[in-house]
């Protein structure tokens, strides 16, 4: 163990980009899916998104104050889903939980995106008036299903996927694509809300990605909770990688 404490920060770097880069990949690409299926997009534009529907308060005039009213809900949900992943995600297992709600999460970008379309393009009121309720419904559902799914798991998986003393390089590694990958959606998603045909066409997109994550889930992430990092290691590299790890030291 004393060899890796004395480890210089470029050996750290050097040996995820070789031993551990499918870790690394892994953890990282987690990262950018938890933020390009619209997170932060929801909970920074969210009530913008409700304002935009034709939703209106009684009594309220203000845009300022009405859009903090309308995040109220939102972010009780997001809250309430957090806590209950706090409880579960332990329980049923990480890559259990991603896989039962990143389909809720793609069901509800759908859901909203055709909604935006009914709101924007369609002349009968009633229509109108069904898509602004169910455009709230579904932003509540999305935020439902993310903070119970990918909000909690992508880090515990990020915490579990590395040996211990590359974990912390790795994880700043990961946080520094979350970050860059919020940046990338925020600032397109801004861009794109100001047309009539971006508020429509932006969810959809943001559905491919969560579509697109239940793939990558699926087909590369194992199921890390409960178990020793040796045993994560060895799912993600295969059963020779220890050895394989041991001959490139040498």
């Amino acid at each position: 163990m004393g060899k890796f404490i004395e480890m210089s920060e470029c050996a750290r770097y050097a040996e995820l980009f070789t031993t551990y880069r499918k870790c690394l990949f892994i953890g990282c690409s987690l990262q950018f899916f938890q933020q390009f299926v619209g997170i932060n997009t929801v909970m920074y534009y969210g009530p913008e998104i409700i304002i935009d529907s034709g939703i209106s308060l009684d009594g309220v005039e203000e845009k300022e104050r009405m859009g903090i009213i309308l995040n109220i809900p939102l972010a009780i949900t997001n809250a309430l889903g957090s806590l209950v992943a706090v409880f579960v995600i332990d329980g049923l297992g990480r890559r259990y939980v991603m896989l039962r709600t990143l389909p809720g999460v793609f069901a509800s970008l759908i859901s909203i995106a055709i909604c935006m379309y009914f709101i924007i393009y369609d002349d009968d009121p009633d229509s109108k008036s069904t898509a602004r309720v169910f455009v709230i419904i579904s932003l509540v559902t999305y935020l439902a299903f993310f903070s119970a799914g990918l909000s909690s798991t992508v880090w515990a998986i990020n915490a579990e996927i590395y040996p211990i003393h590359l974990v912390g390089t790795a994880v700043a590694l990961a946080t520094a694509t979350n970050w860059l990958s919020n940046f990338a959606v925020s600032s397109v998603f801004l861009t794109s809300m100001e047309t009539d045909a971006g508020k429509v066409y932006t969810f959809g997109i943001l559905a491919g990605f969560a579509l697109l994550a239940f793939i990558f889930v699926y087909c590369l992430v194992p199921e890390t909770g409960g178990k020793r990092i040796t045993e994560n290691l060895r799912a993600i590299l295969g059963p020779g990688y220890k050895k394989k790890y041991l001959t490139e030291k040498s």
